[in-house]
C-alpha cells in the first residue's frame, strides 16, 4: 500500500495548496481523478482493502498519464485572457522562473515586488515539499497548477478578478488577483488584499491621506566637501541645526567658494513613495537648480529644474503627487558664487508595507 498511500498525499497536496493555481475549468480527467480518490476514502473507512486497492490502481493510472503529457508541455505562457495571464504567473512562481513570472504583471508593478511574491510561493512550496519531496518536482507543479480552476468577475472596463482554486476548496481572497487589459495583454496589477492597502494606492497612483512617513537624511556624500568634519557632507543629515543665516561649520559646504556647480546626494533610512522634499539652506540661499531622485534599482529620476527663491536661512520645498517609484536618495544640483550651505534635508512619502 506504500506506493497507493503516497498517490493520496500527492492530492491531497493539490487539493490543500490554497496558496496556488488552476485553469478555465477543470479538466474530466481531474475530476474523475478526485471522484476516485473519494471511493477510496470511503472504501477505506468501511475496511474494504480489495476495493481500496483496486480504485487506487485506476487513480494512479489516470497520474501517471497527466504526468506523461506534463512532461512532454511547453511552458504555459498565454496572456490572451485574464485567467490564463493568473495561470501563466502560478506556473512560473511554482517554477521559480522570476522573468517569466515577470511578464505576467502589470509595468505599473515594480519588478522587485514580483520577485518577493515568487519568493514567498518558492518558500511555501519547499515547506510543503519537506514532507513529501515529490511535489516539488518540475512535472508534479505544472500539473497542480493544470488542476486548479479560474474564474472571473468584470470589475470595469478592461479590468477582472480573477480566482484561482484549488479542487475541491471554494474560492478566497487569498488568490484573488486583479488583472488589467494593458498593451492587448491581460497582465496581474495586484492581490486583492493588496488594493485597499495605502502603500499599494501609492504605488499605482491613487490618492491616500494617511501612513506618511518623514524623515531626514541618514547619510551624505558630495562632490566635493570644505573638510572631511566641518562643514562635511555628513552636516546635512540629522535633524536642523543650524538656526541662522550664516557661514557656520554646522551645515555642509562645498570645498571652494567659486561658481562651480557642485551636488550633495542625502540617502534616507526607509525607501517611500515621495510627496515632498524640504532642504534647509542656510548660506547664500537660493542656490538649487536642479533635483534628482534614486530609485531602489539605482536609476535616477529629474523631479525638478528652475530658479531657486529661497530666502537665507530658509526652506526650499518640492511638493508632488506621489512618485510611482520608491526613492532611497535624493541628489540636489547647486550652484552659486560663494560657498552654498545645506544644513538639513527631509523627505516625505509613503513606504511600502512589510
Amino acid at each position: 500500500m506504500r506506493k497507493r498511500t503516497l498517490i493520496i498525499g500527492i492530492v491531497l497536496l493539490v487539493v490543500g495548496l490554497g496558496v496556488h493555481t488552476g485553469a478555465g475549468g477543470q479538466s474530466n480527467e481531474a475530476v474523475e481523478f478526485i471522484k476516485l480518490l473519494n471511493e477510496a476514502q470511503n472504501y477505506f473507512l468501511d475496511e474494504d482493502y480489495d476495493r481500496v486497492k483496486m480504485v487506487l490502481e485506476k487513480a494512479e493510472e489516470i497520474l501517471e498519464q497527466q504526468i506523461k503529457l506534463a512532461q512532454k508541455a511547453e511552458f504555459f505562457f498565454d496572456l490572451s485572457t485574464p485567467e490564463n495571464a493568473v495561470r501563466s504567473f502560478l506556473e512560473a512562481s511554482f517554477l521559480g522562473d522570476e522573468e517569466r513570472a515577470k511578464k505576467c504583471w502589470s509595468k505599473r508593478i515594480p519588478d522587485y515586488l514580483v520577485s518577493m511574491t515568487v519568493s514567498a510561493m518558492q518558500k511555501e512550496i519547499k515547506e510543503d515539499a519537506k514532507e513529501k519531496p515529490e511535489l516539488a518536482h518540475p512535472d508534479m507543479l505544472k500539473l497542480i497548477v493544470k488542476t486548479f480552476r479560474y474564474q472571473k468577475e468584470w470589475t470595469g472596463v478592461n479590468s477582472y478578478y480573477v480566482w484561482a482554486t484549488p479542487p475541491g476548496k471554494e474560492r478566497s481572497e487569498k488568490m484573488q488577483f486583479r488583472v488589467v487589459r494593458e498593451n492587448d495583454n491581460w497582465e496581474v496589477l495586484a492581490f486583492k488584499k493588496w488594493e485597499e492597502e495605502d502603500w499599494f494606492k501609492a504605488l499605482i497612483g491613487e490618492k491616500y491621506e494617511k501612513g506618511l512617513l518623514s524623515q531626514w537624511a541618514s547619510k551624505a556624500r558630495a562632490s566635493s566637501e570644505y573638510s572631511p568634519s566641518r562643514w562635511s557632507a555628513q552636516q546635512a543629515t540629522g535633524k536642523p541645526n543650524t538656526s541662522k543665516c550664516g557661514d557656520y561649520d554646522t551645515a555642509w559646504a562645498p570645498k571652494s567658494n567659486g561658481s562651480e556647480p557642485e551636488w550633495l546626494e542625502l540617502t534616507f533610512d526607509t525607501p517611500v513613495f515621495v510627496t515632498k522634499l524640504r532642504v534647509h539652506e542656510t548660506y547664500n540661499a537660493g542656490f538649487v537648480y536642479k533635483v534628482e531622485f534614486v530609485d531602489v534599482y539605482g536609476r535616477k529620476h529629474t523631479v525638478w529644474q528652475g530658479k531657486d527663491s529661497t530666502p537665507c536661512p530658509g526652506w526650499f520645498e518640492i511638493n508632488l503627487d506621489q512618485t510611482w517609484y520608491l526613492v532611497k536618495s535624493a541628489t540636489l544640483h547647486t550652484q552659486v558664487k560663494g560657498y552654498e550651505e545645506i544644513d538639513a534635508v527631509e523627505l516625505t512619502g509613503m513606504p511600502i508595507s512589510k
